[in-house]
This record gives structure tokens, C-alpha cells and sequence, in this order.
């Protein structure tokens, strides 16, 4: 064998070596430390996001976190210590918010039990900025395209004994990967949008984050191409002219039910 067929084989080898620990590298780092996820949604490749409709009635998102600190492993890093304290930023848009409008006009959701929020607030979730530096206390995430709008934040705390799959499917079968399962931490939401007003926004989007110890920056944020969204239903214009004909009936109905000159 001479050297230069040696020298050409030796090449294949290391390269052989490397592919092989470059796909291992990969399946091992996968799965984002946060994320997002819809079962029975459909992924958008356009934004890459998890959509559910397109008139979804009460569904479930779930988050989903790894963490080597908290759970035996070698992958993620979600939470700051000990914590599993995280935000669910819930964002509506549509061509026709902006900071002049009443946010009691915009509606409510609810998630469980809980009506979201008291108010809206116009703006951006606290850490969502144009610049990202490590070394400032006041570290913002990288910018949004769909803020500034009206926005509110959910807190809640992640439970462990989930089984965390990489969420983003394969693009070239449209399937999630659950074979290469971790073991992490997840919180399951039932999201009901029926309260938010159509005629005003289009869609409700949802992000989340883990802030730091004292909560003065984020600590780990779900990537964007791992984060959801509902479209809101829009009334029809049959359904609110059936509903108003109604209301009339009933209104002349009650009337000569309580006048007896009628």
C-alpha cells in the first residue's frame, strides 16, 4: 500500500471519527433547555411555530424544560438553582391594536382556572429588547417581530417526572421525534381563547422564560422556532345578525308579557 493510498485512508478515518461525533453532538444538545408544544397542533414552518385551529376551542400547551442541575443527566440548563419558576408571555396580535385602544375592549382568556389578566399592558414582555449582553443587569432577550402590542404574563412553576421530546418536527417527514426522550420537567395549560375579541385580534402568541435569581433578567428563554400561537374565530356577520333578531324577539316577547295594553 503506498502513502498517499495510506495518507487517503487515514483522511477517511478521522473524518469517519468526526462525523461521528458530530452526530452524536447532535442528538445529545437537540433539545432546546425550553419549549413550547401543541398535541394535535400543526408546525408552521413559515415562522416556525406551533399553531392550533383554525377555531380552536379550549386546548393544551405544554412547556416543557431540561435542567442537568435539577434532573440526572448531561443536558439543559433551564433554571437558576434550584428554581423552577417560569413566565408564559401570552401576546395577541392584529393589524388594528395599538397603544390607543381601551384594553378592556380586547377581552380575556383563561388558562385552568384563572381569567388572563386583569389588564393588558402595551408593550413588550420585560426582558424582549434590541440587545442582548450578558454582562448588563438589565439583559434583555433578543427582539420579537411581534412586539410592541398588548401584552401579560403568566407565572407558574414546572413540575418534574415529564418526558421531554425535541418538539420542532422533522422537516422532511413532519413528525416529532419521540424516540430520543429526556427526563426534565413540564407543565401542562389548558388555554381557552373564547374571550378575546375577535374583531380586534387575529391571534394570541406565546412565549416563555426562566429570570434569574432575582428576577432583574431572564435566565433561559424558549428559542422562537420552539414557541405557539392560536388564530382568534371572528364572529360571522350571520351568527351576530341571528343573535341580535333574537335579542329583539326576546325583548317584544318580554314586553307583552309584562304590558297588558298590549
Amino acid at each position: 500500500m503506498t502513502k498517499a493510498v495510506k495518507k487517503l485512508n487515514k483522511f477517511w478515518v478521522i473524518l469517519s471519527i468526526l462525523g461521528m461525533l458530530c452526530g452524536f453532538a447532535s442528538n445529545s444538545w437537540a433539545i432546546p433547555s425550553l419549549q413550547l408544544y401543541i398535541e394535535n397542533g400543526t408546525y408552521r414552518w413559515s415562522d416556525q411555530t406551533w399553531v392550533v385551529g383554525p377555531d380552536p376551542g379550549p386546548f393544551t400547551l405544554t412547556a416543557f424544560a431540561l435542567d442537568k442541575g435539577l434532573i440526572s443527566g448531561t443536558e439543559g440548563d433551564a433554571f437558576y438553582g434550584a428554581s423552577t419558576g417560569a413566565y408564559l408571555v401570552v401576546s395577541l396580535l392584529g393589524d388594528a391594536l395599538s397603544s390607543s385602544l381601551d384594553p378592556s375592549n380586547l377581552g380575556t382568556l383563561k388558562i385552568g382556572a384563572s381569567t388572563i389578566p386583569s389588564s393588558w399592558v402595551w408593550g413588550s414582555s420585560p426582558f424582549f429588547g434590541q440587545t442582548q449582553d450578558p454582562d448588563d443587569s438589565t439583559k434583555t432577550m433578543p427582539p420579537h417581530d411581534i412586539f410592541p402590542t398588548w401584552v401579560t404574563e403568566y407565572s407558574f412553576n414546572f413540575d418534574s417526572g415529564y418526558n421531554v421530546f425535541d418538539t420542532q418536527p422533522d422537516q422532511g417527514t413532519g413528525e416529532v421525534n419521540t424516540g430520543d426522550i429526556k427526563q426534565g420537567f413540564g407543565k401542562q395549560f389548558t388555554i381557552d381563547i373564547g374571550g378575546i375579541n375577535g374583531e380586534l385580534v387575529k391571534a394570541v402568541h406565546f412565549d416563555l422564560y426562566t429570570p434569574n435569581g432575582t428576577e432583574t433578567q431572564y435566565y433561559k428563554f424558549a428559542p422562537f422556532s420552539h414557541d405557539a400561537e392560536a388564530p382568534v374565530p371572528v364572529p360571522e356577520p350571520a351568527t351576530m345578525l341571528l343573535l341580535g333578531a333574537g335579542l329583539i324577539g326576546l325583548a317584544g316577547l318580554r314586553r307583552r308579557m309584562f304590558c297588558k295594553n298590549c
